[in-house]
């Protein structure tokens, strides 16, 4: 009768002991064999009472585990990931399988002049002969200005109109001149290791350039990542280059990922411009010659010194984010 209050249970036993300690055996009064018979009536009720109780403890426990097991075969339906906890039932214990979401692995999109290569200043230098070379000749850090730029929006906004007659050109001796110094392009300090770093924590990296085709064979000749990339935008898959975002949009695409899961990093002002518009963060490194200010102004949404600074901050920076 564990199911029932103990002093009821004990005020029913001393009413049957009451009645049998003042009466010798077969001289039992009416009024205390009354009392006797009650209180075993009311020992029958009990043990009904609690046989009803156990059976539903069994009924309500079943249903319980059923409703529970039905709602983690939801859960598993919902997400490919599994977790598994025990429950307890009314001293039954069963191993319930649940589900979490995991987010897709990220990507960090990495701009390649200026963050990852020291070629800035070698571009200025052959934009400035170029330039001068079609007969327009330039202040440097004007040039300096528009470095993270496609050509061809770099050339328009140098020229103007003049663009559209000595644009092409001016492209090509530009080429010619950067190729000639192509010996002392070299891989900023730590940026091999920045990379290798964000591919060993399971995120992909990719290449978003503005270089054309013959430049960034120049580039991934320096850099020599190969293993570590698993994938590459450049100049030749838009039709509009940085700043317009249709250089992060394929890159995007091509990690197979969206804009929540991806940071840019880069060096000028159009690459955060770039990355704005397409809706994708962008931390900014010192090493292309632009302010901290001013690529903090557009929009970066941290500034570091060089690749070997973000490196020795890679866990507790922006790019933590993607596999934190």
């Amino acid at each position: 009768m564990a199911g029932l209050p103990g002093a009821v249970h004990l005020q029913a036993s001393a009413t049957i002991h009451t009645a049998r300690s003042h009466n010798s055996p077969g001289d039992i009064r009416p009024p205390t064999r009354c009392a006797e018979v009650l209180a075993i009536g009311y020992f029958k009720v009990v043990d009904q009472l609690e046989r009803g109780l156990a059976q539903f403890e069994t009924s309500w426990a079943s249903t319980a585990g059923r409703k529970l097991d039905r709602a983690a075969s939801t859960l598993r339906g919902r997400s490919g990931s599994a977790a598994t906890h025990d429950r307890t039932d009314l001293g039954r214990k069963t191993r319930v399988t649940d589900t979490e979401s995991t987010p897709p692995p990220g990507a960090v999109l990495f701009d390649i002049d200026g963050t990852l290569v020291d070629s800035n200043y070698l571009h200025v230098n052959a934009w400035l002969q170029a330039l001068r070379a079609v007969g327009h000749p330039m202040d440097a850090w004007r040039i300096h200005r528009g470095q993270g730029m496609g050509s061809s929006e770099l050339l328009a906004t140098l020229l103007g109109e003049a663009a559209d007659q000595v644009g092409s050109q001016a492209k090509q001796q530009h080429s010619e001149h950067y190729r000639r110094s192509a010996d002392l392009l070299r891989a900023f300090d730590g940026a091999r290791e920045l990379v290798a770093a964000v591919a060993q924590r399971g995120v992909k990296v990719v290449l978003a350039t503005s270089a054309s085709p013959d430049e960034l064979e120049l580039l991934r000749s320096v850099l020599d990542i190969e293993g570590n990339i698993a994938e590459i935008t450049a100049a030749e898959d838009v039709e509009a280059a940085k700043p317009a975002p249709d250089l992060v949009h394929v890159a995007l695409q091509r990690a197979g990922i969206g804009a929540e899961r991806a940071v840019y990093v880069g060096d000028t002002v159009w690459d955060v411009k770039a990355c704005a518009k397409a809706g994708v963060a962008c931390v900014g490194v010192l090493t292309g010659g632009i302010s901290a200010s001013e690529l903090t102004e557009a929009g970066a949404v941290a500034v570091y010194e060089d690749c070997r600074a973000l490196l020795r901050e890679l866990d507790t920076s922006p790019l933590a984010a993607l596999w934190a």
